[in-house]
């Protein structure tokens, strides 16, 4: 908003201008004033469209410079559970210095270089899906994991989405009272993206849509032509992000094989001496439709090795130090 202070500038010099120079003043100010206040709406419009909503119309009126005029385009908001996610380990906004943002930190940037163009560096391969074999294997745990973390990055944007619509996990880690969510947009008791998206106020990087209402269906919305063109459209008009969908395990349900083939890449979460080989090369199988497929190693034991987190203690003790 470099806008402001120029006008506040221009005003100073006018205001000690003689009558004449006034009245000359007066003929061009108003020409840039206009131009830039018609400006900040224009930037905050691209800002509120680009983060919030899926629907976007080209002939969207600009909204108006009072703030009060922006907060319904803000969309439904949502904060995040500080208190389940440090009970669970889980990375916080407050804490990018633990030794799991560590990890996840070299997790995104093996992501981000598949997800990215390398030479436009823009992302062409944004959607993406988080699952595992068996329940409780830390698929969950993941997916917001490495929300947090891709959401730490500047000018990225991540959308989270809990696909795992049978039993959802996502809720219980945001501070949530909406009801409506995925199911609802897939059964049409939601028209739009933007009724059933959740801001996140702690991450302004982040937004959320959960699981919804329950519906005797839910299995069948998953696999529905109705998911395929969301997919399709998210990947498309929001390819300024990482779209993660949390999706439900392979071998207890069908959808995330339906899943896979929409998606351009899919991350299988395998804790440690739980699922068995053949039961990961039967997930493997089931969700070979999507190109790219990466396991992901959850619930291992600690190696031997350099604790990040002592060592980034360590320097910000000798800044502080200085």
């Amino acid at each position: 908003m470099s806008e402001k202070p120029e006008r506040l500038q221009l005003i100073q010099r006018a205001a000690k201008h003689l009558s004449k120079r006034r009245e000359t003043s007066a003929e061009t100010e108003p020409q840039g004033t206009s131009s830039n206040t018609g400006a900040i709406p224009h930037m905050v419009s691209l800002a509120i469209r680009g983060a919030q909503s899926f629907d976007t119309q080209e002939n969207t009126p600009e909204p108006s410079v009072n703030a009060e005029a922006h907060k319904p385009a803000l969309g439904r908001r949502t904060r995040l559970n500080f208190v389940q996610l440090r009970r669970l380990g889980m990375i916080t906004p407050d804490n990018m210095t633990s030794a799991v943002s560590h990890d996840y930190r070299a997790i995104k940037r093996k992501l981000l270089a598949n997800a990215r163009d390398p030479q436009t560096r823009t992302l062409t391969n944004n959607l993406l899906a988080v699952t595992s074999a068996l329940p409780s294997e830390g698929k969950t745990f993941t997916a917001m994991n490495l929300a947090l973390s891709l959401a730490a990055e500047r000018d990225l944007h991540v959308l989270l989405i809990d696909g795992d619509v049978v039993n959802p996990s996502l809720t219980a880690l945001f501070e949530h009272e909406g009801k409506e969510g995925l199911t609802d947009l897939l059964n049409g008791n939601c028209k739009d993206v933007s009724e059933v998206l959740y801001r996140c106020e702690d991450v302004p990087n982040m937004s959320v849509i959960f699981a919804g209402n329950r519906d005797k269906n839910t299995p069948e919305l998953l696999s529905s032509d109705r998911m395929t063109s969301v997919c399709r459209e998210m990947s498309k008009r929001y390819d300024d992000r990482i779209i993660i969908i949390d999706t439900p395990p392979v071998l207890a349900c069908a959808e995330p094989a339906n899943i896979a083939m929409h998606v351009h890449h899919v991350i299988l979460v395998v804790a440690a001496s739980h699922a068995t080989r053949s039961q990961i090369s039967a997930a493997l199988e089931n969700i070979a439709a999507c190109r790219s497929v990466s396991i992901l190693l959850n619930k291992a034991p600690e190696w031997r090795k350099v604790n990040a987190e002592s060592y980034y203690y360590y320097g910000n003790q000798d800044v502080a130090a200085q």
